[in-house]
């Protein structure tokens, strides 16, 4: 019971201070106005209860708030210093009213619209000195109207500690209100800079259920970040208020990981590729209230590209592009089976290389060693493992092929090297050495038969 009257508490001081200052203002306007008005006629109608305060006063101070209510539609002025005036006006009233109460020996009526006019101007207005002031101000004329009454009323002196104690107790209710209203105003500040500039796209989805069956069939996003938005080159305006499916038509896995977080309150993090746009994602979702979805989207398209680049460049020579030898050799341990057979390999080596590097240059070098990797990819297949294995040596490790369609590869890398010099692209003859050498039998080692084709191909040079 206790922690349901903290809420609402907490609720109701959430809600006043959310509320629009200008709006509370303007009805007070009206509200005082017709207040002022009823309250003389029930006094005109009432039998035996004198009216506190002549009619006139109550007319003039109607219209004296009809005029600041209209004015502060009107006049940018009276608009901006609309709490001074109304603070001004209150105060005379309240002063009035007093003056009434003491001349009327603080009757019921009367003394309870002085507590009433101090607990509203409290929770109305913004605590503060001139707020503190009038507490006081009103706190003391009621102690000293006490003091002269003509005989010593018990219920004079009750009043004044009952006025007391709401006065504190609405000035101390209101400090806590705007303390908490200025924490939450702050907060959402600066969740809202948080919200706007983070990295990763963040979006706050609500389900849509479908009628007939009740499940989730899509979800719509309520609110996005600049970052989600900047994956389809749009503004969060533009992605807000459509629904998932709109957006990613062909994003089972990554709805069925929605629902998830929908039940169970998280779901866990897994790469996305978002096709077409080509970017690589990082998506979790997580439930931030009953009946939400948040997703949060990670673009890590350049780590990605970044780490595969590395590890192409781990296994690729950086001059063919072909891969390197420790790749090769890796390639050598896995296709060492016996469904591969029969495999082939050939091993190529440029001749007079270091002689063509130090009559023409490296970079006449690197080009020729480009040319023969370009001629070992050419001339055989994709599931071929062509690797630079050496400063001036190639191998081709050839699975599923015979020696004869082995002899015929190395045919057509002799003519092709023997075409390149036909071209004339060339300033030097350019000669390769081959070796090659095939796995018949699941006993033979591949790394042996490497050797052997290696043997064969420096015989041949």
């Amino acid at each position: 019971m206790q922690t349901r009257i903290t809420d609402t508490v907490r609720g109701w001081m959430q809600l006043a201070g959310d509320a629009d200052p200008l709006r509370i203002h303007r009805s007070l306007l009206v509200v005082g106005a017709v207040a002022y008005l009823v309250f003389g006629i029930v006094y005109q109608t009432a039998d035996g209860t004198p009216d506190p305060l002549f009619m006139t006063e109550r007319v003039a101070t109607a219209v004296f708030c009809a005029l600041l209510l209209v004015l502060s539609y009107i006049n940018h002025s009276v608009k901006k210093n609309l709490p001074n005036y109304l603070f001004a006006l209150i105060f005379l009233a309240t002063v009035r009213t007093l003056h009434a109460a003491h001349l009327h020996q603080f009757r019921l009526d009367v003394a309870m619209s002085i507590v009433v006019i101090v607990m509203m101007t409290n929770l109305i207005f913004e605590p503060g000195p001139v707020v503190l002031t009038f507490n006081i101000v009103i706190v003391v004329v009621v102690a000293i109207s006490a003091a002269l009454a003509p005989h010593s009323l018990l219920n004079r002196w009750a009043y004044l500690l009952s006025l007391t104690f709401v006065a504190a107790a609405s000035y101390y209710i209101a400090r806590t209100r705007y303390s908490i209203a200025r924490d939450l105003a702050v907060s959402q500040k600066e969740y809202r800079r948080l919200f706007t500039h983070m990295t990763a796209g963040f979006a706050h989805c609500r389900p849509l259920f479908s009628e007939e069956s009740g499940r989730v069939i899509d979800y719509k996003i309520r609110e996005c970040n600049t970052a989600f938005g900047a994956l389809f080159d749009l503004c969060p305006e533009e992605v807000s208020g459509h629904s998932w499916s709109e957006l990613f038509p062909e994003s089972e896995e990554v709805e069925s990981r929605m629902r998830r977080a929908l039940i169970e309150g998280h779901a866990d993090r897994f790469d996305w590729y978002l096709d077409p746009r080509g970017k690589w994602l990082v998506f979790s979702a997580y439930r931030p209230q009953k009946g939400r979805v948040a997703v949060v989207l990670t673009d890590v398209t350049e780590v990605r590209r970044r780490e595969e680049a590395a590890v192409h460049l781990s296994l690729h020579d950086p001059v063919t592009n072909l891969y390197n030898r420790r790749f090769f050799d890796a390639e050598l341990s896995r296709l060492d089976t016996p469904r591969q057979l029969p495999v082939s390999i050939i091993v190529v080596d440029i001749n007079s290389l270091k002689s063509i590097n130090d009559v023409y240059g490296h970079r006449q070098g690197d080009e020729v060693i480009r040319s023969v990797g370009q001629i070992l990819d050419s001339v055989t297949r994709s599931e071929d493992i062509v690797a630079r294995v050496g400063g001036d040596e190639f191998a081709a490790l050839l699975p599923d092929t015979d020696a004869g369609e082995a002899a015929a590869i190395v045919g057509r890398i002799r003519a092709a090297v023997e075409s390149l010099d036909q071209t004339g692209s060339l300033p030097f003859f350019l000669g390769v050495a081959v070796g090659c050498a095939t796995k018949c039998r699941a006993e033979e080692d591949l790394t042996h038969l490497f050797d052997e084709a290696d043997a064969r191909m420096y015989r041949d040079k």
